[in-house]
């Protein structure tokens, strides 16, 4: 839900021609209720003039179950917002832009991620005669990153299970191409 002073500082003083920034927050996966304390949310009409407790501030949970390995608690995105600086951007067509924006906009992409290794419509601001579209390894990445399990409680596995998801995708999408041949 935050990202500190530095990053948002960084958001506003780059000078790449799009950048974006995305609120995420956790909540529960079965009711999509907010998960965690913010400053200043009332889950009831709360205010000076109405009585209220603490408790209209806490998050509440309705567990589906108790276990040490899952959880029910998942980061949902809220919004991203992304500033387009078009006229730095005239080498592109609009359907390049218009997927690396979705790319950007549907994955948490870190700004300063280093993407020139991978087959990657995130590459077509510097490379726009080879970036067409999104790429096989975008779409692996984006079906993979949404049908990956994600309620593990600890961290590595949930990233290792995103990793494995991606992969999953991959090779769904070889054996597609393939089959088309």
């Amino acid at each position: 839900m935050d990202q500190g002073r530095a990053a948002l500082r960084e958001f506003v003083e780059t000078d790449k021609p799009v950048r974006w920034w995305q609120v995420s927050l956790p909540v529960d996966s079965e009711t999509g209720e907010v998960a965690t304390s913010i400053p200043g949310f009332c889950r009831n009409p709360c205010g000076s003039e109405v009585d209220h407790t603490n408790m209209d501030y806490a998050p509440v949970m309705k567990g589906f179950a108790a276990s040490r390995l899952r959880t029910q608690i998942v980061d949902q995105f809220r919004q991203t917002m992304i500033i387009v600086e078009i006229d730095r951007l005239g080498h592109l067509t609009v359907p390049q832009l218009a997927d690396y924006l979705a790319m950007v906009s549907m994955a948490q992409i870190d700004p300063q991620a280093e993407t020139s290794n991978y087959a990657s419509i995130l590459n077509v601001v510097d490379n726009p005669e080879q970036y067409t579209s999104l790429t096989e390894w975008d779409q692996a990445y984006l079906a993979g990153l949404y049908s990956a399990d994600q309620s593990l409680l600890n961290r590595r596995a949930n990233s290792s299970e995103v990793s494995r998801s991606i992969l999953r995708a991959h090779r769904l999408l070889q054996e597609t191409d393939h089959a088309k041949q």
